[in-house]
């Protein structure tokens, strides 16, 4: 399958590579496990929002855009959804992403490299501690 999903911060971070060739299967499976995940983090860390890795560096090519929006709407019932750190160098992909978030209503900020994602990640979940700790 070239789609791996999987926790980069328990309850905080979930993690969504992409490689090759990338089929409304694999957006099916995408959406089950971010559905999967956020209830499993409202069950360990209520309140908690939980944020995105979704890394297409290695993508070679996503559905239509009208499937990626399909497959994001089981997610949208979850206000503990976080900022979506897309990563990518493809001009293409991240505007059709960008497109689908903001259609869905999904907070997304793009970077070419993960290591500039996962800096954006750690000052976000600083500024999410900040905020919950003043409320």
């Amino acid at each position: 399958m070239p789609v791996e999903v999987t926790w980069y911060i328990p309850y905080r971070v979930a993690d969504t590579k992409f490689t090759g060739i990338v089929t409304v299967k694999d957006l099916e499976y995408v959406a089950q496990r971010f559905v999967d995940l956020l209830t499993e983090a409202e069950a360990h860390a209520p309140g908690r929002m939980v944020h995105m890795f979704y890394d297409t560096t290695e993508c070679e090519s996503m559905p239509p855009l009208y499937l990626m929006l399909k497959q994001a709407m089981p997610v949208l019932r979850f206000k503990t959804r976080g900022t979506m750190f897309h990563i990518t160098r493809s001009a293409a992909l991240r505007s059709m992403l960008e497109l689908t978030a903001h259609v869905t209503n999904f907070k997304t900020r793009a970077f070419p490299t993960r290591e500039e994602a996962v800096r954006a990640a750690e000052a976000q979940l600083v500024n999410d501690d900040l905020q919950a700790k003043s409320s």
